[in-house]
């Protein structure tokens, strides 16, 4: 039995959500699939368009095995506080095989490379950034010419800083 975690918001669920699920349970083979998800109040305090119901109900139809409602506490923070919770939560469990999320690139060489970037953090980078007295959002842009301080990206690279260092793999 394969289990599939998945971290979402579905703030509203939609055919690109559908098609993340489709495939993710397709590349992974899992049986069943287990979702960490908002409640009614999402990354920084925004509340959701729908109620955390409608969005469940809607999740459940579409497949999704067992929806858990991740904590106010982490549900409402920046990315890194969403994302870090959510794949605590996940762990948690000890039942799940694969952690899937969307991204807008498939380049996961990139995305660990940024990850462990961003979790190692050089002494030269840490210099760079007293010296300029530049914004990290700044430094990070001319780093890797992504904006990855939106959202959708920093959640990633979180999730994938927490699974990093708690497997210890590169």
């Amino acid at each position: 039995m394969k289990i599939l975690g998945i971290i979402t918001e579905y703030n509203p669920f939609h055919n690109g959500h559908l098609y993340h699920l489709f495939k993710a349970k397709e590349i992974t083979g899992a049986d069943y699939v287990v979702a960490v998800m908002s409640g009614n109040f999402l990354q920084r305090g925004e509340p959701a368009i729908i109620n955390k119901w409608i969005r469940t109900k809607m999740a459940l139809n579409a497949g999704v095995d067992l929806i858990i409602e991740l904590p106010f506490v982490f549900s409402t923070q920046d990315a890194n506080g969403f994302a870090f919770g959510a794949v605590k939560l996940l762990d948690s469990l000890q039942i799940i095989d694969y952690l899937c999320f969307g991204c807008e690139t498939d380049n996961l060489d990139t995305l660990y490379s940024i990850s462990n970037f961003l979790h190692v953090e050089p002494q030269e980078y840490k210099e760079l950034l007293v010296y300029n007295c530049k914004s990290v959002k700044k430094i990070r842009i001319q780093k890797w010419r992504h904006d990855i301080s939106h959202p959708k990206y920093n959640r990633r690279f979180v999730c994938l800083l927490v699974i990093s260092f708690k497997y210890n793999f590169q």
